[in-house]
């Protein structure tokens, strides 16, 4: 029986502040103004570097706090709504075909993503016109792997009909932003019953539908175990293919925080016993999903889209705010929308901040991303790759890392990094060692 008591050292307070949810090394505040788009640009012109699967993320603006309407100071009513979205759309196949503009030829695309929110406010038409735009200017097959994300309020069945005939073949559910606290801890009792009947619904339409691949995302704020059972009690019932949890709020004493990983471990057997496994960073597959096999076969991989069966994926970024990774190169859009339109506008590709990676952040990431995915890394394959002595170069992260081992979250020798079971709750502690532009 795996052994799950809660560590009693110095990592317990500053495990809620995860780091490493975007796959992201490092992260956008450590990206300057000063970056030259063109380097990415040239990459994106070469096709890529080591011929790596490239990735397109569609990025919307969130829906919460109607970010169109907000950030075009006007009057928000329906009309002027759906405007807004179709000026959006206009201006992201506008960056399709710049985009396609750079290349020497269409780039053959393995994975789309649809995410940011908004695009589920999108009618039928609109969602043609981009997946025709995409189809017309990269090379698109039927083993591409075309996800988007929902939000159980719009899980209409227009929506759901509109993501099935235009292709998308994976769903990732999004509950974090339903105040799903008042479903952990509700205020309003018919509130949370309303959340819970929407999210449940979502599932279940998903289903009905034929999409095979669905992910949950849940969102907690409030360490109440009784009512967290409730929730994931009914939704491993509905069978979902991914379950991610995801803790919010920096407690501000140990004892909060210590609260907090009791319900982290407690959510972690719930799970287990309900056929899913842990991945890692608080993510869990079902027995029989493809992540699960990955993982017990070294082939799971984590980059700028989480956890994935694919190898690490260049990513070409579209919309507003979205990041894009071309080898060792990051770049963030504009998130500003009037920015972004401007830049549009000019024929210019809308770039506000990005980072190429130096050799320690190439190094650091690898270490990073091979502890989150494995669990382990070995000291012989870092000096092989990047011509260091691993203990010399990480001997200030070795001696933090103690306090970590003293508690059961890892082990160390002359050889590797393992982390324990129990560690793989704790990971973010741990990469955070690591990480330069934090410490």
């Amino acid at each position: 029986m795996i052994d799950l008591k809660i560590p009693d050292s110095s990592p317990v307070e500053r495990l809620s502040r995860n780091h490493y949810y975007r796959g992201l090394y490092p992260a956008p505040t450590a990206f300057t103004n000063t970056f030259n788009p063109k380097t990415y640009l040239n990459q994106v012109n070469k096709g890529g570097t080591n011929r790596r699967p490239l990735l397109i993320d569609l990025h919307f603006p969130p829906y919460y706090g109607n970010a169109l309407l907000r950030n075009n100071h006007r009057n928000p009513k329906k009309a002027h709504h759906d405007a807004l979205l179709r000026q959006y759309v206009d201006y992201l196949i506008r960056e399709i075909r710049l985009l396609r503009d750079f290349c020497q030829q269409a780039p053959k695309i393995e994975q789309i993503t649809i995410d940011g929110g908004m695009q589920m406010l999108l009618d039928r038409h609109q969602f043609e016109r981009l997946v025709q735009t995409l189809e017309q200017n990269f090379r698109l097959d039927q083993k591409t792997v075309f996800s988007a994300t929902l939000n159980p309020r719009f899980s209409r069945n227009t929506l759901i009909s509109i993501y099935q005939e235009i292709g998308i073949n994976e769903i990732a559910i999004d509950a974090r932003n339903l105040n799903t606290h008042d479903l952990l801890h509700p205020d309003d009792e018919h509130t949370a019953i309303r959340h819970e009947i929407m999210t449940l619904n979502a599932i279940h339409a998903a289903q009905r539908a034929g999409f095979t691949s669905i992910r949950i995302t849940l969102g907690i704020t409030k360490p109440f175990e009784n009512k967290l059972d409730a929730a994931l009690e009914k939704i491993v019932t509905t069978h979902p293919n991914r379950i991610d949890l995801r803790y919010f709020g920096e407690p501000a004493i140990k004892n909060a925080a210590e609260d907090q990983i009791h319900v982290r471990l407690h959510a972690a057997r719930l799970l287990s016993n309900a056929g899913y496994i842990h991945i890692g960073l608080n993510s869990f597959a079902h027995h029989d999903d493809p992540l699960v096999k990955a993982q017990q076969q070294g082939r799971l991989h984590y980059g700028i889209q989480g956890y994935s069966i694919f190898p690490d994926s260049d990513v070409l970024a579209l919309g507003v705010s979205a990041i894009g990774k071309m080898g060792a190169i990051l770049l963030q859009k504009h998130q500003n929308l009037a920015c972004y339109y401007a830049e549009l506008d000019q024929n210019q590709f809308p770039a506000m901040r990005g980072l190429e990676l130096s050799l320690d952040d190439l190094l650091r990431r690898s270490v990073i991303y091979a502890l989150i995915s494995h669990g382990i890394i070995s000291f012989e394959s870092a000096e092989t790759f990047f011509s260091i002595d691993f203990r010399r170069y990480f001997a200030t992260e070795l001696t933090a890392l103690r306090t970590h081992e003293s508690t059961g979250l890892l082990n160390i020798n002359d050889e590797e990094i393992a982390v324990t079971t129990k560690g793989r709750f704790f990971i973010d502690s741990i990469c955070r060692i690591f990480d330069r532009y934090l410490n």
